[in-house]
């Protein structure tokens, strides 16, 4: 029978003992050390290496200058108290109470350099930074079976001066928890005085595993902020619980664990997490954040997340990250989210993700969502086996970015089985940039068809050519396939549509070229078309190359010219798509030039918006493949060796050229990559010796030859995370060298239209970003941000691009406007964004405040917001109804540039404001 979270572990029982803590305030014949505001040395008091059965009280700053343990002792710290360890001394605290008596805290237990602490089966409360450090080296501390309550930090050990050795934290049985409002006669200088951490470390070895006993070695988190908060830290996290924690909050998010490598010491974070053992109680419950990674390696498996804004979020995972067989509960934002990915071969797997967000649904509310808009070569991430379930939220799983290339997107099932009413954009499975995607077996279900201003996509593809479908399975959404903007050289094969308002729907910016190898299969009924084409009939052609004479599973009815579908078989018997084994897809390449690309290369190319520079995004596409694919050329006669020569002469082989050069420079090389692997194994080798020496230890907790042991296994795996790091730092230090000397021919390019002068943007900010995001001056960020809610239509595939990157400055732009032309026809949804009230601003610069003047008075109220150079929301003031013009007050702003956006009645613009004085 599998164990059940009451057999061993009752987190409402914990809450209660919490909350029964008595402190111990008064005692016979107390032991007074040390005296207030003043430095004493313990030695000076004769007490021997063994203090035990006292009451004791603390005051000043008490030294440890000799070994010494506490054991069954009441110590009542001082206002501001602490105790510090000088040098290469032993600290020993068992089955004692640490706490103070009034309404303060005292400072907590210094570390310095070589100290080593053992505290076991105490109490530890009220204290400002509980056990830390602010620089010591060669630190060893083991906690186990302890209480830490109601502390700002219980755990909080900072960079050491000299990153020569890792700290060594051992963790076993502990809680960390916040019952209580803190002793707030201090204030904090963040503003945060109930700001609680459990274990925040910085270049650490911090080691939570339970082996065969979870219930009594599993550590939890109850009620805090921060669970763990890791810096460069090499993270084996087990069992441990994480519950209730300070939730929704308007100020901070929690976290159950943040984990934080830096550009400068890139590769010295991991985290390794396991959930319960039997998989049947929650890891992490209620709160924002399970789990929040930046800059590290992440292996994360069989852990539930329950009652969270969000899952697993990783922000530049380094190599091979590993999300799989999870369980994750989500109310806000996304069950995992990868963002960027950047040069890191991935796999999510086998997770079931439920979104269930409620008042706060937004663009972000979905299941998996994975975002590449900084360059690589070859890296991809595989999304197989996973099950979602959207109660509300947009998407199911989205692929956003241009360098989202080769990944693969199979067997996952998505339910779409509510919609929020706050949402008319839902798509199971959403390719939005990139190319090259394999999207192979996913199923996804829905549950509504004709809803008034709702669109509802099976399988939504955007500004991505070269994709490949094959045997996916849409039913009862009111599209299945939908094709918007540019999606040339798109290969289909086995897809079945059912039961649709349009099976399969091509948008009027929608270009899709030749779809080739294309045996679809259409069933059930339609409410609208079977297949709809709004776009160009010339420039999006179905082709079913594959069944030219056999096909009889056709689509019944076909707008608005039955041409674009050729030939027309006719009507016949569709039987259902077979059952196939799910297999991943290798390398997908072009191998057939269309009919598109012919015309791109002839000069024959027309739109009817934005003609030159959509033409222009056209033959840099092609010219990619062409260089990419060269057997392409040799396929077309001259064709193609004619445009490829005359493409070396202009700015779409300088652009080319550049964006190459990028992607070489930030692409990690094969033989670092490979080199990491094989430290990776050894690293995996010592975590097995390392796991076997601390169950014995946990035996003998007072054996010093075990922990000599533990520490010489934990040497070496420092050794071998300081060589695998030094070389990643090596290379990235050379890959800014080089990134930095593009920056000279970034500026010469030439910008022949809008969509180049957005891309010279974006080419700036992707070598910007490689240099820190304090490279990134004021008005580039603002240009950023304002290019990130442009029409992608009129601005180019970079607005995707400036929505990746300004997500680093934690700034959400709005949904993406697609299309900015005049509708002509019918649409099932109005995708553009109307055009908000106009306004002006004046005076612009403004020395302390400026006016909002509106063309026509306002029908309804709405909102202005005003953001800082970084994207942050520094003002907000309401604009009543009624008025035309409003003045708003800034003399509070500092001098800087800022975007101002207005928010009428749904409809939205964003300005420029210069603050000086």
């Amino acid at each position: 029978m599998p164990m059940q979270a009451q057999d061993c572990i009752d987190i409402e029982q914990i809450k209660t003992d919490l909350s029964n803590i008595v402190d111990k305030c008064s005692c016979d014949d107390p032991l007074v050390i040390g005296v207030p505001n003043q430095t004493t040395f313990i030695s000076t008091y004769q007490l021997g290496g063994l203090v035990q059965n006292r009451c004791i009280k603390v005051h000043g700053t008490v030294i440890i200058d000799e070994w010494k343990t506490f054991v069954v002792c009441d110590i009542i710290m001082g206002p501001g108290s602490k105790m510090e360890t000088q040098g290469p001394q032993f600290l020993g605290i068992v089955n004692s109470n640490l706490h103070s008596c009034g309404d303060y805290l005292w400072d907590g237990i210094k570390l310095n350099t070589g100290s080593r602490l053992s505290l076991r089966g105490s109490i530890f409360q009220h204290s400002l930074n509980g056990i830390y450090s602010d620089g010591g080296l060669l630190i060893r501390i083991a906690m186990t079976n302890n209480v830490f309550n109601n502390n700002h930090y219980a755990v909080k050990l900072d960079d050491p001066f000299l990153p020569i050795r890792r700290t060594e934290v051992l963790l076993s049985g502990n809680i960390f928890s916040h019952s209580e409002e803190l002793k707030l006669h201090w204030e904090s200088p963040f503003g945060r005085p109930n700001f609680t951490s459990g274990v925040k470390t910085n270049f650490a070895i911090v080691n939570s595993l339970v082996g065969n006993d979870p219930c009594n070695r599993a550590n939890i988190f109850i009620g805090l902020i921060y669970g763990y908060y890791l810096k460069n830290t090499i993270a084996r996290i087990h069992a441990d619980l994480f519950h209730d924690f300070n939730f929704n909050n308007s100020v901070f998010f929690s976290k159950g664990i943040k984990t934080e490598g830096y550009l400068e010491r890139i590769g010295e974070s991991s985290l390794e997490l396991r959930g319960w053992p039997t998989n049947d109680i929650e890891s992490f419950n209620g709160l924002d954040f399970g789990v929040y990674s930046t800059l590290g390696y992440s292996d994360i498996e069989g852990v539930i997340i329950d009652n969270a804004s969000a899952g697993i979020r990783l922000t530049d995972p380094l190599r091979n990250f590993s999300i799989k067989n999870n369980y994750i509960r989500i109310q806000r934002w996304s069950g995992i989210s990868v963002i960027p990915m950047s040069s890191s071969n991935g796999s999510i797997l086998n997770n079931i993700i439920d979104v269930v967000a409620d008042e706060d649904v937004s663009r972000f509310s979905g299941g998996i969502w994975i975002s590449a808009f900084r360059p690589h070569s070859g890296y991809s991430t595989v999304i197989r086996d996973n099950e979602i379930n959207l109660n509300s939220g947009t998407f199911g799983i989205k692929s956003e970015g241009f360098y989202s290339v080769g990944n693969k997107i199979s067997c996952n099932v998505i339910n779409i089985l509510k919609l929020h009413e706050k949402t008319n954009l839902v798509s199971g499975i959403e390719i939005l940039g990139g190319q090259r995607n394999s999207i192979v077996e996913n199923e996804i279900f829905g549950q509504y068809l004709t809803i008034p201003n709702v669109e509802v996509s099976g399988l939504k593809i955007i500004e991505s050519p070269s994709n490949y479908l094959r045997d996916n399975s849409f039913s009862n959404t009111q599209i299945g396939l939908h094709f918007s903007n540019w999606n040339s050289n798109t290969f289909q094969d086995g897809n079945v549509f059912s039961n649709h308002d349009v099976g399969y729907y091509v948008g009027e910016t929608g270009v899709t070229g030749d779809q080739w190898f294309s045996a679809n299969k259409w069933l059930g009924s339609y409410g609208i078309w079977a297949a709809q084409n709004e776009g160009d009939a010339d420039l999006s052609r179905y082709l079913d190359y594959q069944n030219l004479v056999t096909t009889t599973c056709w689509p019944g009815s076909i707008s608005p010219d039955p041409g674009w579908f050729e030939p027309v078989q006719g009507i016949g018997f569709c039987s259902d798509h077979d059952i196939f084994d799910c297999i991943v897809e290798g390398d997908f390449e072009v191998t057939v030039l269309t009919y598109l690309d012919t015309l791109v290369a002839r000069g024959e190319l027309e739109f009817d918006d934005f003609e030159s520079r959509r033409t222009w995004q056209a033959e840099r596409y092609l010219l990619r493949n062409l260089i990419d694919f060269p057997d392409l050329i040799g396929s077309s006669g001259s064709l193609m060796d004619s445009f490829l020569n005359d493409a070396l002469s202009t700015s779409l082989w300088d652009y080319h050229e550049l964006r190459v050069a990028i992607e070489d420079y930030s692409t990690i090389p094969d033989s670092i990559s490979d080199l990491w692997h094989a430290y990776y194994d050894v690293y995996l080798e010592l975590n097995d010796d390392a796991e076997l020496a601390i169950d014995q230890w946990l035996d003998y907790p007072d054996s010093l030859e075990l922990t000599e042991v533990i520490s010489e296994i934990y040497e070496q795996i420092d050794s071998i995370w300081t060589l695998s790091s030094t070389m990643y730092q090596n290379w990235r230090e050379e890959s800014v060298d080089n990134l930095a000397n593009l920056l000279p021919s970034i500026t010469s390019l030439s910008t022949p239209n809008l969509y180049a002068t957005s891309e010279k943007l974006i080419l700036r900010a992707i070598v910007r970003t490689a240099q820190g995001l304090d490279s990134i001056s004021a008005s580039m960020r603002n240009s950023l941000i304002q290019l990130s809610e442009s029409c992608m239509l009129e601005y180019g595939p970079s607005v995707i691009d400036a929505r990746g990157i300004v997500s680093l400055f934690d700034y959400k732009p709005d949904a993406i406007m697609l299309n900015c032309i005049e509708s002509e026809g019918f649409r099932l949804i109005n995708l553009s964004e109307s055009e908000v009230t106009l306004f002006e601003i004046f005076p612009n610069p403004s020395t302390g405040y400026f006016n909002l003047e509106f063309s026509s008075p306002v029908e309804k109220g709405g909102d202005v917001k005003l953001y800082d150079p970084t994207g942050k929301l520094v003002h907000t003031e309401r604009i009543k109804s009624s008025i035309s013009l409003m003045e708003i007050s800034v003399d509070h702003l500092p001098i800087g540039q800022y975007t101002i956006k207005v928010n009428l009645n749904g409809k939205k613009e964003a300005r420029s404001l210069i603050i000086s004085r």
